[in-house]
């Protein structure tokens, strides 16, 4: 239900984006970049939503999102505009990582071998995923979730899927569109097509940058950036109370405050 409050001021602009989380912000970046004004409105103190990194004795300590694949154009693009190529690092892929699971910290298997001494998951759902290698899903499987727990089980999706995609994407594997996550292994396989054979093919391609990568300050680095671009433009603690609908098709953004943000 749309709650009326009283209207203490109307700004006009070409396009308003509710949230300043990951999409909302590089959403607005490439708005305001194609020379649209665009407001941007978020209900919490700080830029980023869960794209957040923080100091801790030394220690860089991010909220969400911490790294990024080599194949994500749009965001290297992004981080061209932002002038933050020289702030990012190619990651190790030999170095430790681990996943927090009920109190405990197991480290990611790093080969099959590690694969199968690992305590992060049962017997059974090991076995299950070396089965899921060539086992067939679903036209159905739109969501990473879907497609990842139909060929490879409930708990690896929850062990080792949800902690990785939470940590590339700010997501949840039952919301993330397994097309766009992934789109080289869904191209190769599509919904119901087995991995095994995708892989193996997708052994001899290359072109692109491939791996993964991160920003020495943190993904917040990013957030930080965007919103200085962004300015006056971006209103933080501005939560929405309502969005309206007008005849002539424009949007009528309602803020807390009582401030109203119309399209034109």
């Amino acid at each position: 239900m749309c709650v009326r409050v009283e209207r203490l001021t109307v700004k006009h602009c070409d396009a308003v984006v509710v949230g300043a989380g990951p999409a909302g912000l590089a959403a607005a970046e490439s708005l305001a970049s194609a020379g649209i004004d665009v407001t941007v409105l978020e209900a919490a103190s700080h830029p980023g939503g869960r794209a957040w990194s923080e100091r801790w004795k030394g220690y860089l300590l991010e909220t969400g999102p911490h790294t990024f694949r080599g194949e994500s154009e749009a965001l290297w693009g992004l981080l061209e505009r932002l002038e933050l190529m020289d702030e990012v690092e190619a990651m190790d892929g030999r170095a430790a990582r681990y996943i927090l699971r009920q109190g405990r910290l197991f480290r990611v298997p790093n080969g099959p071998l590690d694969f199968f001494m690992s305590g992060l998951l049962s017997p059974g759902s090991k076995w299950q995923v070396v089965w899921g290698l060539m086992k067939a899903g679903s036209l159905e499987d739109r969501s990473v979730a879907q497609w990842m727990e139909r060929r490879f089980g409930t708990e690896f999706r929850r062990s080792v899927i949800d902690p990785m995609v939470g940590g590339i994407f700010a997501s949840d594997s039952e919301n993330l569109d397994m097309a766009r996550a992934f789109p080289k292994l869904w191209q190769r396989t599509g919904a119901s097509g087995r991995v095994l054979p995708s892989v193996l093919r997708s052994a001899s391609t290359g072109g692109g940058r491939r791996g993964v990568y991160a920003l020495r300050g943190g993904f917040g680095q990013l957030a930080e950036a965007v919103a200085s671009r962004l300015g006056s433009q971006l209103h933080l603690a501005e939560p929405v109370s309502c969005i309206e609908v007008g005849s002539d098709g424009s949007y009528h953004v309602c803020a807390a405050s009582g401030a109203v943000y119309s399209t034109h």
